[in-house]
């Protein structure tokens, strides 16, 4: 079967960007099958993808049904403030988690009542978050790796690498680290052609992160972003040190304000509730209690206190 010109043309595009997206997707359709389809078929979780499952059903189920989050699960702990799992422990506030949750609101807003959402929880640990995982590490391979093939290799390994099997049964660590490889990606993309584009694209990769912080941040981000900018600070040369600047004196106060707020609204939105949570969301909540006069705003026995 001969391809046309055109199709050939539009594969071959921007050193083969769009073929090898296309190939990202087909073998992350490939692994979702013949690693998630046991799960799916089975019913059968492990580890903390399992554990995550009740807060995810909560949450597309309220919002679905009722147009609205969550706020009290009563089946945790004899009873528990869902916003601190939302925020805190596995934060729905992330790019993929938001699309699928405005996109059950929209379909409940239309009279349409989705009961089972088990297969939805598959299909975002089994494909969304290898997917777009998948998809961090070739970008960030872009901005290093110029040969095709190089590219080829990287899109392969990617698919099947440790990190997207460990989202079977833990997708906490894999998704928050997606987040930072972007960064990571937009970092060097601005350092090799600095733009008011590339800018604003780093800007939002940025504003990403703050919003997807959480606790399992703590165990990539915290460490791999800081390093990540001091070895490239170290190793790289200062050719395009003068463009960065030009660049960055170049964009309007009004742009620094608003990528301000987009960083320090959802940061502050997760330091209020760790301050209010700290005694209960990990060290008493990992033993099976907690203290009531930890939990202040969103504990309905709040009055008898």
């Amino acid at each position: 079967m001969q391809l046309s010109p055109r199709i050939k043309y539009w594969l071959k595009k921007n050193n083969y960007l769009y073929a090898h997206l296309l190939l990202q997707l087909v073998l992350s359709v490939f692994a979702c099958i013949v690693l998630s389809g046991p799960l799916y078929s089975s019913k059968l979780l492990c580890n903390d993808t399992m554990g995550h499952y009740h807060n995810f059903h909560n949450t597309l189920y309220a919002l679905n049904h009722f147009q609205e989050f969550v706020r009290w699960n009563p089946n945790h702990n004899m009873g528990f403030p869902m916003y601190y799992f939302s925020t805190l422990r596995v934060n729905n506030f992330n790019p993929a988690y938001l699309v699928i949750a405005y996109l059950m609101w929209a379909v409940g807003l239309l009279g349409i009542g989705v009961s089972t959402i088990y297969p939805i929880y598959v299909l975002y640990f089994g494909l969304i978050s290898p997917l777009l995982f998948s998809f961090s590490i070739y970008f960030l391979a872009r901005q290093i790796l110029t040969h095709p093939k190089a590219l080829l290799f990287v899109v392969i390994t990617s698919s099947f690498s440790p990190p997207t099997l460990l989202i079977l049964t833990d997708i906490g660590v894999t998704e928050n680290a997606t987040y930072g490889i972007f960064f990571a990606a937009a970092y060097l993309h601005f350092l090799n052609h600095p733009s008011k584009r590339s800018l604003l694209l780093l800007a939002l990769t940025i504003a990403i992160m703050a919003n997807t912080l959480c606790l399992p941040s703590l165990v990539w981000n915290i460490f791999f972003v800081p390093l990540f900018i001091i070895t490239i600070y170290m190793i790289r040369d200062n050719s395009n040190l003068l463009a960065c600047k030009i660049c960055l004196k170049g964009i309007p106060l009004t742009i620094w304000v608003l990528v301000g707020l987009a960083i320090a609204l959802p940061l502050s939105t997760f330091i209020a509730t760790y301050i209010q949570g700290v005694g209960s969301i990990e060290t008493k909540m990992a033993g099976g209690t907690y203290n009531l006069a930890d939990l202040k705003s969103g504990n309905p026995l709040e009055l008898l206190l």
